[in-house]
């Protein structure tokens, strides 16, 4: 089966697979796996979910019963910290000009 992209499972489930709380734009999604690849995960429909970019970030290579749940008010300190701009991943940074 072909891989899921993030509009795949954006439009399947608009809730987060770690914290559960809505994704309420697409640029909060990330494809997240629900057991690593390091772990032995492989990308897999069956393994993949959608989740915020900053629950992903946190919950890194354990799977989802080794790290924390995010609470909610967590995930609104997050969202608005990654609108402010001062919440960036490594490949949000844009490349100064020449």
């Amino acid at each position: 089966m072909a891989r899921l992209k993030t509009r795949d499972l954006y439009q399947i489930n608009g809730n987060c697979g770690i914290c559960g709380h809505r994704i309420l734009r697409l640029k909060h999604a990330n494809i997240d796996h629900i057991i690593p690849k390091s772990q032995g995960g492989g990308d897999y429909d069956h393994n993949l979910q959608i989740s915020h970019r900053w629950c992903n970030q946190v919950k890194g290579n354990l799977r989802r019963d080794q790290t924390f749940k995010p609470t909610f008010a967590w995930n609104i300190k997050m969202m608005a910290l990654f609108e402010m701009g001062l919440l960036s991943f490594g490949h949000d940074h844009k490349r100064p000009p020449s």
